[in-house]
């Protein structure tokens, strides 16, 4: 009897730890990572030229990716103090509108890329933009891929306020800003120091 007891004890210990292993599993699976400042995205529709002197053009649908890598307030790109974010952009179309394009342009879909994209884009921030949304601008441009013409105008991206040390400074520097205070060199230097740790564990 002894002995009858003690197997049913460990079958139904062995029978715990298994619900537990397989709670704990599901849980993890179920678990979303939190989501990075590091990174914004918006879906915009943009005008395509192509033919002859690229006479010809179409709206064309895909998401801008703006993953920020750097923070600055310098005078090199505008003449004078002001704040800027620098990252990757990159504009991405889907397979469908990569087809439809093809099929509107006559060239063929194997030759026509799915994205393009910019290292060290330039954004600035809205006038008197603060959280819990920050606005980032970005000037027009014009991206070439083969006989396609892209051209984007002023658009922008929302900077959304989110738990974490890396927004909150974010905010502290649009507040301080819009304050008309002076940007302080070590808030600066401590987003930058997060903006580095987040880009090494992207790339792990």
């Amino acid at each position: 009897m002894r002995q009858m007891g003690k197997a049913a004890s460990t079958t139904v210990f062995i029978s715990l730890c298994l619900l537990t292993q397989t709670a704990l599993t599901v849980a993890q699976k179920s678990a979303k990572p939190p989501e990075s400042v590091l990174m914004l995205t918006k879906t915009v529709t943009v005008k395509m030229k192509y033919g002859e002197r690229h006479r010809s053009s179409l709206d064309v649908q895909g998401r801008f990716i703006y993953t920020i890598t750097e923070v600055r307030s310098d005078d090199s790109i505008t003449g004078k103090l002001s704040d800027l974010v620098i990252g990757k952009l990159v504009y991405e179309i889907s397979r469908e509108e990569v087809l439809r394009v093809a099929n509107a342009t006559g060239i063929p879909d194997k030759v026509i890329l799915s994205s393009i994209g910019q290292d060290n884009a330039h954004a600035f921030f809205e006038e008197g933009a603060i959280c819990p949304k920050i606005g980032l601008k970005f000037v027009p441009r014009g991206s070439y891929l083969g006989e396609l013409q892209f051209h984007f105008d002023w658009f922008t991206l929302d900077l959304d306020e989110k738990p974490g040390e890396l927004s909150k400074l974010l905010c502290d520097w649009r507040r301080m800003s819009n304050e008309g205070k002076a940007t302080d060199p070590d808030l600066l230097h401590r987003i930058n120091r997060i903006l580095k740790e987040e880009q090494k564990e992207e790339t792990k």
